[in-house]
């Protein structure tokens, strides 16, 4: 080898934990996206993070409940207070200047964004869903108790919801 390969392997080398975080980086751009899949669960969809539809939890929820033991058919009205807020990431840059005893700050916020190259995205550190405010359950088996405290149950579990907010109703055949 010649006295310049020698010093560029030793270069390598020094800096192998760096190349290996490019190559790594590198790996997770090609290979993930940057917005969220719909996976599947027994060949229905399921929401994923960032997707979030009160409506389709509703659909799910009295697929489900219908299940119950004397329910009969049931359908679900979930009401929420807000809709889905992304938290995005933020980098922040503070300057500070000093002229004789007076201290400025400057400070600038910026959203990450990620590029892929041929999309850009903002970097999503976390999602704050929507509270449950109150759930409406129309159920053709309502009328025997079992069966409404069943369903207050079962609600109550997926919502966090308190019974006193959780009505039971009877439907119609």
């Amino acid at each position: 080898m010649t006295d310049g390969y020698k010093k560029a392997a030793k270069k390598l080398i020094k800096n192998k934990y760096v190349l290996i975080l490019i190559a790594a980086g590198l790996t997770l751009m090609l290979l993930g996206g940057t917005g969220a899949k719909k996976k599947t669960v027994g060949g229905e969809p399921t929401v994923t993070e960032s997707e979030f539809s009160v409506s389709e939890l509703e659909n799910r929820m009295s697929k489900s409940l219908s299940k119950i033991e004397g329910a009969g058919h049931v359908q679900v009205v979930l009401t929420v207070g807000a809709s889905t807020e992304q938290i995005l990431a933020q980098d922040t840059e503070t300057k500070s200047l000093t002229d004789g005893d007076r201290t400025e700050s400057n400070q600038t916020v910026k959203t990450v964004i990620i590029d892929s190259g041929t999309d850009e995205a903002p970097v999503v550190t976390r999602y704050v869903y929507p509270e449950f405010r109150g759930a409406v359950i129309i159920a053709e088996g309502a009328d025997n108790a079992a069966v409404r405290l069943n369903l207050t149950q079962a609600v109550a579990n997926l919502t966090h919801l308190g019974a006193d907010r959780i009505t039971v109703v009877k439907g119609k055949p």
